[in-house]
């Protein structure tokens, strides 16, 4: 029997969410001060990440009239937030309402869309594991050489078709996919596109149909129709279970994968580092598609439409109208104090 109760830990779910943060972000007493991640340490990568935000307004404030634009955007990005208390939780601090900006550059949107994805597959994966007990799960990345910041569009574009052309081969085992795209900054400059992704595959695949990492790369490499051979990983996501019951082993291991897969669009520090290859970057990758789903995942997972600031705003799957909100806090320019800070409650967003 499918072991569905696993889920209810809020726990496993906050130790994952820690994770995506990338720092620790334990429980602790109510502290007086008045701090957001004082009152409630948990949600102190709120203040890690906007605090990237500014860092990157500044650089966009610098650019032409559509960085401008989207730095303004960034400037009201979750200036406010509003939080309501967990009953069930002793009191934990529940992330109400805030508006985002959903620039693709933007480091609090990243982090919240991590979140986002993390939870969304948290929630899914009970119903995926007890119509599909069998399916293993392969992390595969997927590489092209360097180009030049200016031939980004041209480069990821190119991928996209290649990935069509990739997944109609008739030996591409995946029945599932979830797939994102990554940028990194090489240290002469140049932009590094690649994709990670999660593939679910039958059993036969260890027997029948296994690829082995070589015949990755000669089907990427085919596909991209290029005459180098480009570096792939292929790995298999290891999680023990007993007779087809969902277990925290499971859990763990697959939430961990979907964490890499969905890590960011670019890193904090290549965006902060050089300022006139983020401006670039951003123009680049411009209407280009972050996150894609394929085959059983599609049934299971929403598609990444920007419908607006809900999926942002929900952390471990409660309906947020059960939440009353009331409790404000907004973002001090201070550079002294880059943190959130609570304000007197019943205040309306803006």
């Amino acid at each position: 029997m499918l072991a569905l109760g696993i889920l209810e830990d809020y726990g496993s779910l906050v130790t994952q969410l820690e994770e995506v943060a990338g720092v620790s972000v334990r429980r602790g007493k109510e502290s007086p001060s008045g701090y957001l991640s004082d009152i409630s340490p948990i949600d102190k990568p709120w203040d890690i990440h906007r605090k990237a935000t500014e860092d990157l307004i500044e650089i966009f404030l610098s650019g032409d009239y559509n960085h401008i634009k989207k730095a303004e955007r960034m400037f009201h990005c979750s200036r406010v937030l509003e939080f309501g208390t967990d009953i069930n939780e002793g009191g934990r601090l529940k992330l109400k309402s805030a508006s985002f900006c959903r620039v693709r550059t933007c480091p609090t949107c990243q982090w919240r869309r991590r979140v986002m994805w993390l939870t969304r597959f948290y929630k899914a994966f009970p119903k995926i594991y007890e119509d599909h007990p069998t399916l293993k799960y392969l992390m595969l990345t997927l590489t092209v050489k360097n180009c030049s910041i200016t031939e980004l569009k041209k480069e990821v574009k190119k991928m996209s078709r290649a990935w069509d052309a990739f997944s109609q081969f008739k030996v591409y085992p995946a029945v599932g996919s979830l797939r994102t795209l990554e940028v990194t900054r090489g240290k002469d400059g140049t932009a590094h596109p690649h994709y990670h992704s999660l593939l679910a595959v039958e059993p036969s695949y260890f027997s029948r149909n296994y690829l082995s990492q070589k015949k990755w790369s000669s089907m990427w490499q085919e596909s991209l129709k290029v005459d180098y051979s480009p570096i792939c990983d292929i790995h298999l996501v290891r999680g023990r279970s007993k007779a087809n019951e969902l277990t925290s082993n499971v859990v763990s291991a697959m939430s961990s994968a979907v964490m890499e897969v969905v890590k960011y669009s670019t890193s904090e520090k290549d965006m902060i580092d050089d300022p006139d290859w983020i401006l670039e970057m951003s123009d680049q990758i411009s209407n280009s598609r972050a996150i894609a789903l394929g085959g059983i995942f599609r049934k299971y997972l929403k598609e990444d439409k920007e419908e607006g600031n809900q999926d942002l705003i929900t952390d471990d799957g409660e309906i947020v109208s059960n939440n009353e909100g009331g409790e404000f806090f907004y973002w001090r320019g201070d550079p002294s104090i880059p943190r959130y800070k609570k304000v007197c409650n019943k205040v309306p967003l803006n």
